[in-house]
Formats: C-alpha cells, sequence, structure tokens
C-alpha cells in the first residue's frame, strides 16, 4: 500500500481509537454493539447447535 510503513503504522487512527474502543479494553463499539450484545446476537444467529468461525481480526488487546 502505497504511504504506509513502519513509520506511519496507526497514524490514520491514532485521534480516534480510543473514543471508538474506550481506554479500558472492555469495551468495543461496533455498528451491531457492546462486546455482550454481538455474543447474544451470534448466539441467536447460530443456533443451539450452529458453529462460528473466529477469524481473529482485531486490534490485538
Amino acid at each position: 500500500m502505497d504511504g504506509y510503513d513502519s513509520e506511519t503504522y496507526g497514524e490514520t487512527m491514532a485521534e480516534v481509537y480510543d473514543e471508538w474502543y474506550g481506554t479500558d479494553g472492555g469495551i468495543a463499539l461496533t455498528q451491531i454493539g457492546s462486546p455482550g450484545e454481538v455474543v447474544d446476537r451470534v448466539t441467536t444467529l447460530a443456533g443451539p447447535t450452529g458453529t462460528v468461525l473466529e477469524l481473529g481480526v482485531g486490534t490485538g488487546r
């Protein structure tokens, strides 16, 4: 990607990161909701015998 390297890593998100994700590592704001709300929604979609693929995409916190 042009314009991105190890020197610019994180610069585009640094200004809004804490506002969006909180500072305690436990708050994540998504279009669906808080982590608990996301779990509830995924559980509903998967049903009692369904499976979920966790892609591990995230902040790494």
